[in-house]
């Protein structure tokens, strides 16, 4: 086994005594999207282990210490300025699902906004003595190819979802209509200025190849992971069922709070949990109150807060849309279930649903309610420890945060040597 000192040994260097320093893009705040937060977060954990040293760059966040070698670094703005720019995000958000104003978005982030935004980053880059600059997701790559031209830095894509398809799943956009089209070509001539372009999964690589014809030799898959948060599986758990994601209309997490009727009724001390974010919370409330169900709504600002509670749970909720973005978005919090030794059950929409049945981490369904309360039953009348026992199996052995680092570690060797 690779000591952390030949790690470092080995690590990505630009000279002898120069360890890699990386720029990561993120247009998120830390709690807007948190599945993209912790895949940036966690990888850049893991690289540190190697020397490299990440400054998360984001307009969104003032300056934060994660770690010695990981920061989050504020990009300056007059709403940050007055402390303002969590509000300016939740803006974006819901104008970003408009139907109506949507357009108004994608048109700024082709435009001025993206210009300035370029500049500062720019200066950050040259001041801060940056090899690297990271874009994480697609709408970052309009910002980052100008930085890649201001700066001459390499440019790697980190890809998390298709905005396109994103946009066709909620009903904003129509497939191959005009507005698809045209954002199609937008996101190909801004992969064109990526050295590398990192993606999720497999099944997102061939998207990449087969829409918009990058080479198979410029694409790594840097699938997310987690690590392990316990050793021993607990015994006989209370039934708590938890959802530890954004409430979110493509997170279909309305399948999960149709089945709790079905599921009190055979198990009476059964309780659900669902974070208290994202745009669905009212519409998900009030679906709750009328099928007179309670569901427990929470929040925890600490991470090792949220770590403790999922130690307190029975198994880990995944509902997901059936939808080709979906599909290809490989979920964060699919590892961090299985990472606390919880077993997961989902809706069966394939792509990385795979991975639950082919493991045996957990349970599969149909996308009814009736059905998905059934993959609950089962699970709690059938041997969970199994299912427990091969979720840790598979953290420690195959998706972890390190693993998935070494694939990202290939890709800054390649862009810098």
């Amino acid at each position: 086994m690779t000591t952390e000192a030949e790690a470092v040994r080995d690590s990505p260097r630009i000279s002898d005594n120069t360890f890699l320093r990386v720029g990561c893009l993120f247009l998120h705040t830390i709690h807007g999207s948190l599945g993209s937060f912790t895949r940036v977060r966690e990888l850049s954990l893991s690289a540190a282990k190697h020397g490299v040293s990440t400054f998360i760059l984001t307009p969104y966040e003032h300056d934060k210490t994660l770690s010695d070698r990981v920061q989050i670094r504020g990009i300056p703005n007059v709403a940050l300025k007055i402390g303002l720019s969590h509000q300016m995000y939740e803006i974006s958000r819901k104008v970003y699902y408009s139907k109506h104003l949507s357009k108004l978005l994608n048109r700024s982030a082709s435009g001025a906004v993206m210009d300035r935004l370029a500049a500062k980053v720019s200066k950050m880059v040259s001041v801060g003595g940056i090899h690297i600059l990271q874009a994480e997701q697609d709408f970052s790559l309009v910002a980052g190819k100008k930085v890649k031209q201001l700066t001459g830095v390499p440019l790697i894509a980190d890809i998390h979802n298709i905005t396109s398809e994103e946009l066709v799943a909620a009903g904003i956009i129509e497939k191959d209509g005009r507005d698809f089209r045209e954002l199609q070509r937008q996101t190909a001539e801004n992969l064109s200025y990526a050295d590398v372009i990192v993606v999720v999964s497999d099944l997102m690589k061939e998207y990449m190849i087969s829409e918009y014809n990058m080479p198979r030799s410029k694409l790594a898959v840097v699938p997310p992971g987690g690590r392990l948060r316990t050793k021993n599986i607990a015994k006989s758990p209370p039934l708590n069922f938890v959802y530890s994601g954004l409430l979110s209309y493509r997170e279909n997490v309305e399948l999960f709070v149709k089945s709790m009727p079905h599921v009190v009724r055979r198990f009476s001390d059964a309780k659900f949990f669902m974070t208290r974010r994202g745009e669905m919370l009212s519409e998900l409330s009030k679906l709750a109150s009328s099928l007179n169900v309670s569901p427990n709504f929470f929040w925890y600002e600490n991470v090792t807060d949220l770590y403790n509670f999922l130690l307190s749970c029975y198994a880990g909720i995944l509902p997901s849309s059936d939808d080709l973005a979906r599909r290809m978005g490989t979920p964060a919090k699919l590892f961090e279930y299985l990472s606390h030794g919880l077993p997961v059950v989902a809706n069966d929409i394939g792509g990385w649903t795979d991975i639950i049945s082919r493991h045996k981490v957990g349970v599969l369904t149909a996308s009814e309610p009736a059905q998905f309360a059934e993959g609950i039953a089962r699970l709690i009348d059938k041997d969970r420890e199994e299912y427990a026992q091969n979720a840790l199996r598979l953290v420690a052995e195959r998706y972890n945060w390190d693993n998935s680092a070494l694939t990202l570690l290939d890709a800054y060797n390649k862009v810098v040597n």
